[in-house]
């Protein structure tokens, strides 16, 4: 473990208070004082200089930051901080050195629990929504599902896997800045027919459609469905009434092309009613009638497999207790 000393131990420094985590950073104050900006952070972390992962370190163990940057990589300052600098008069004392580098920090810091399963469910059902219907959101049906997962693990330091033909994929990291490697290879190795799987764990079947919440995914071997709330009320003005329906979120739809199959879109907003064979979608400006939705929410069952993702699984395979 460092020895190293924040704050620094020479009496010649000032300090900073952070006042707004979100726009101050080392390079903002370093600006302001107009000295280098990694000069500043060895002032505060010794043996960092031109080393993120070490910062990182610092930031966690030191300073005891628990917020991350909105790239989810980096830890950052937030407001009462203090970051300090040389002053003027006399050169500062170097800090001691650690006796051995600091450790990587692991971002896996702990297993998921029953709390943090209800704090996805909750996260989906307040975030999902805004990646519908906009075309700076164009993704696959299964990427789109597992991003949901990934967005809210990685931000709360919880481990995820998946398994695909050629193995086990695991977020094999030293530090938080390689989670953007881990969800490439994501995109690219994992698809449908491998959360589809029975052989594979990182999902688990449900009994049916009333045992799923929101976030949970109706599986196919050709498609991932997004359950976004069930079961819901929607009005549909074609109807002039209320429905009560499955409400969805999903990718990968309407776009064909011969000998490619689908492409990726917009995620789209959807629902399936729950007395009717009938379909709605909601582009934005309230709920249509899909006239090609003549399916059953029965149909879509029979097809898609009700499943949530295996927590118990993802804490076994980083050697956390089960849920």
């Amino acid at each position: 473990m460092s020895k190293a000393v924040f704050p620094p131990a020479t009496p010649n420094k000032g300090e900073k208070t952070v006042t707004d985590g979100k726009t101050q950073s080392f390079s903002t104050f370093a600006t302001e004082l107009g000295i280098p900006v990694w000069d500043l952070i060895e002032f505060n972390f010794p043996n960092s200089k031109n080393k993120p992962d070490v910062v990182n370190w610092y930031l966690f163990n030191k300073m005891g930051c628990r917020e991350t940057t909105g790239d989810g990589y980096n830890y950052r300052f937030t407001a009462g901080m203090k970051v300090y600098y040389p002053t003027a008069a006399t050169t500062p004392a170097p800090a001691p050195a650690p006796a051995v580098p600091p450790p990587a920090t692991h971002p896996f810091r702990q297993g998921w629990t029953a709390q943090s399963i209800t704090g996805f469910h909750r996260h989906v059902e307040q975030k999902a929504l805004i990646f519908a219907n906009t075309y700076a959101v164009v993704i696959d049906c299964a990427d789109f599902a597992m991003q949901l997962l990934m967005d809210y693990a990685f931000a709360n330091y919880l481990p995820v896997g998946f398994e695909y033909v050629g193995g086990l994929l695991r977020a094999e990291v030293e530090s938080i800045v390689s989670i953007k490697r881990f969800r490439n290879d994501v995109n690219q190795r994992i698809g449908a027919p491998d959360l589809y799987n029975t052989s594979y764990h990182q999902t688990t079947r449900l009994p049916g459609l009333d045992a799923t919440k929101t976030g949970d995914i109706l599986s196919g071997p050709h498609h991932v469905i997004v359950v976004y709330k069930y079961p819901a009320s929607i009005y549909v003005p074609q109807v002039s009434n209320y429905r009560q329906v499955l409400e969805v979120l999903q990718g990968n739809l309407d776009i064909q092309l011969p000998g490619i199959g689908d492409l990726a879109t917009r995620v789209q907003h959807r629902a399936w009613d729950l007395k009717l064979a009938v379909g709605y979608v909601n582009l934005g400006n309230g709920w249509e009638v899909r006239e090609d939705a003549v399916s059953t929410v029965q149909a879509l069952v029979q097809e898609h497999v009700p499943k949530r993702w295996n927590f118990s699984w993802f804490n076994e395979i980083y050697g956390f207790p089960p849920v």
